[in-house]
């Protein structure tokens, strides 16, 4: 019994991260480029007060990358 709760939880785990690979894109930044910051899902209050959160910005930027 146990060893089938740990196949079962293996599968249910490997189609997790498929479907959440699938949104995901492979991205190659070198130093010069420019980017925004994404500061989802925990917003960061320090950076910039709203008085509705849900209107405050989810991208900060554009930055330039260093190294």
């Amino acid at each position: 019994m146990l060893q089938l709760i740990k196949d079962n939880l293996k599968k249910s785990q490997h189609m997790m991260v498929q479907l959440a690979n699938k949104k995901r894109s492979e991205r190659i930044f070198k130093i010069g480029d420019w980017a925004y910051l994404k500061l989802q899902p925990y917003r960061q209050n320090s950076i910039a007060q709203r008085k509705s959160q849900k209107l405050a910005a989810k991208y900060f930027g554009p930055y330039q990358i260093t190294e």
